[in-house]
């Protein structure tokens, strides 16, 4: 799709493919850190946009 849609659907999807890896591996630290990275992101994003 021309709106990107398509592109973040397979970052989504890629993403959690990477995180279900990691919790089988047991990789906890990491698992963490990337949750707290989509958080941080995800918080900063809005605020940016508003300035």
């Amino acid at each position: 799709m021309k709106d990107g849609t398509r592109v973040i659907f397979w970052l989504d999807t890629a993403l959690v493919l990477v995180v279900a890896i990691l919790v089988l591996m047991r990789q906890w630290d990491y698992v963490v850190a990337l949750l707290i990275g989509l958080l941080v992101m995800n918080y900063f994003g809005p605020w940016r946009r508003r300035r």
